[in-house]
């Protein structure tokens, strides 16, 4: 215990800047893509542009959240010039020929008409989503994951496929906790999707941080199949996470315990993590036990939905819950 508060101790005492800086790495990398899009662009005159600023927005606002276009294109009189919202924008084709327009937005700004607008977001960074699925007993290769992956990126969602190590899908569905270990240490996430695609029928099964969500499907092909039951993923991911920005939360404090940390390393990793959350304003360690730490932060949201973002990121997983903390979670990597 005397080895962990020493690195917590030396820590605590630097300069806050280094861990934003951190944080902020991490979450370019992670949660940018989010906000950032291509779109087809008439010319490179100046309405030309607005219009192609409009379009991108409608896109990232649905990505971010469960609204459809059409839901998102009826608040258009309510809307800031999307001008005001973009970070930065290039144009893609050659000569004087501009066909696409590359557009990224401030993640800020984004956010900030979220609340005003009254939208729920899920704003990242976001863990990728493992995808066990067996298509006439088979397990679905590369070669055929394409309705998947373009299902999930149309979304904000990065589905990947299982490795040399898998996790016991059915392990992972009764919550056992050396899957979820694996789950979160060889994939970095605790979100799955396990399905099995059969003779028109297919059966999902969605994994969130040990939580499972169960539903079935059918179609004439595999691929409608396996597109629609990625959709559905998400909009169950997107219906989990998804939390207006400052709704009825500002200012709320929780305390949270976290084990499982055995270096410094890992307190920078999970202090990094913490503050790459938007939602969460402030982190504050309070006292130290053998391998265990616990904070105080401060909510733009629930606890209970920051705690179950968290379980999703592959970095932690649900613990039970320690003297003195609202909440808590184990460190696994």
């Amino acid at each position: 215990m005397r080895k962990l508060l020493t690195y917590f101790s030396v820590w605590l005492v630097l300069p806050l800047i280094i861990f934003q800086v951190r944080a902020q790495a991490v979450t370019v990398r992670s949660a940018n893509d989010l906000y950032r899009t291509v779109v087809p662009v008439a010319s490179a005159g100046a309405k030309a542009r607005d219009q192609a600023f409009t379009q991108a927005l409608y896109v990232v606002l649905a990505r971010l959240s469960s609204q459809t276009s059409a839901d998102l294109q009826a608040l258009a009189s309510e809307l800031p010039p999307p001008s005001t919202l973009v970070k930065d924008y290039s144009y893609l084709g050659g000569g004087d020929q501009h066909y696409r327009l590359r557009v990224r937005f401030d993640a800020s700004a984004v956010s900030g008409l979220a609340r005003a607008l009254g939208l729920s977001i899920w704003p990242g960074p976001r863990p990728p989503v493992l995808a066990i699925i067996s298509v006439n007993g088979q397990l679905l290769g590369r070669a055929a994951a394409a309705a998947l992956k373009s299902a999930g990126a149309a979304r904000g969602l990065q589905f990947v496929l299982p490795r040399s190590v898998t996790p016991n899908p059915s392990a992972l569905i009764h919550g056992d906790p050396q899957a979820l270990d694996t789950l979160a240490k060889d994939y970095r996430t605790g979100l799955a999707l396990i399905g099995t695609v059969q003779s028109g029928q297919a059966i999902w099964t969605l994994v969130i941080g040990g939580q499972v969500v169960t539903w079935q499907g059918q179609g004439v092909t595999a691929t409608d199949m396996i597109q629609a039951g990625a959709m559905q993923a998400a909009n169950q991911l997107l219906q989990r996470f998804a939390a207006t920005p400052g709704a009825g939360a500002v200012g709320v404090t929780g305390s949270l315990w976290v084990s499982g940390l055995q270096s410094a390393v890992d307190y920078v990793r999970l202090m990094s993590l913490l503050r790459s959350d938007p939602r969460i304003l402030s982190v504050q360690p309070q006292q130290a036990q053998a391998n265990g730490l616990q904070l105080s932060l401060g909510l733009d949201a629930p606890l209970t939905v920051i705690t179950d973002d968290l379980a999703a990121s592959g970095h932690l997983v649900i613990a039970p819950t320690h003297l003195g903390s609202e909440l808590a979670l184990h460190w696994v990597r």
